[in-house]
C-alpha cells in the first residue's frame, strides 16, 4: 500500500513512473518461501517426534499421545496417577558374558531385548528404558488404560511362554 501511494505521489509531483512489478514480486515469493519453510521444519520436527516415540511405543499410541498433548489432555509437566511398571532383566546374564564371546552376547542380547520390547508393545505398553540386559515398560501411561495391571502381567506371561520355546534356540552355542 505505502508503495502505491510512494508511486503516485511521485507520478503527480516529478513524472516519475516506478514498476511495480517488482516490490510486489518480492513480497509475493517472500510469502512463498517462508510459509514453504515454515512448512518443511513443521513436517520434519512432526517426523523426529513420532520416530522418538516411534521406538518406546506402538504408532497409534503415539498418535494418539501427540493429540492428547495437543489437547492438553496430557500435563508435560508431570501428574501423578497409578502405573504399572514391567521391569525385566535377563537371568544369568554375567555369567553369559563371561562364557561366550562378546560378539555372540551382543546379538543374544539384541534378540531377546527385541523379542520382549516386541511383546511390550504388543500390549501397549510405554517402554521407559532398555540397558543392555534390562528393560522396563510402564502401563497406564502417557495414556490411560483401564486393564494396565493386566497388561503389565499378561506381558509378562506371554514374554516368558515365548522364551521358552525361543530362548533355548538363542543360548545354543
Amino acid at each position: 500500500l505505502f508503495t502505491i501511494i510512494f508511486a503516485i505521489l511521485l507520478f503527480e509531483t516529478r513524472s516519475i513512473m516506478l514498476d511495480l512489478l517488482y516490490p510486489f514480486l518480492a513480497i509475493a515469493l517472500s510469502y512463498a518461501f517462508v510459509t514453504a519453510y515454515r512448512l518443511s521444519v513443521e513436517v520434519r520436527r512432526r517426523r523426529e517426534m513420532m520416530q522418538l516415540f516411534a521406538t518406546n511405543m506402538t504408532p497409534e499410541i503415539a498418535r494418539a499421545t501427540i493429540v492428547a498433548i495437543k489437547k492438553g489432555e496430557i500435563n508435560l509437566g508431570g501428574q501423578v496417577q497409578e502405573i504399572s511398571v514391567l521391569c525385566v532383566d535377563i537371568r544369568g546374564y554375567r555369567s553369559l558374558a563371561e562364557w561366550h564371546e562378546p560378539g555372540t552376547v551382543m546379538t543374544m542380547m539384541n534378540e531377546l531385548g527385541e523379542l520382549i520390547r516386541g511383546m511390550m508393545l504388543e500390549f501397549e505398553g510405554t517402554i521407559t528404558q532398555h540397558e543392555g540386559e534390562q528393560v522396563m515398560a510402564m502401563y497406564n501411561a502417557p495414556l490411560p488404560q483401564v486393564d494396565h495391571a493386566w497388561r503389565a502381567v499378561e506381558t509378562a506371561v506371554q514374554a516368558d511362554l515365548e522364551l521358552s520355546v525361543t530362548g533355548a534356540d538363542l543360548f545354543k552355542p
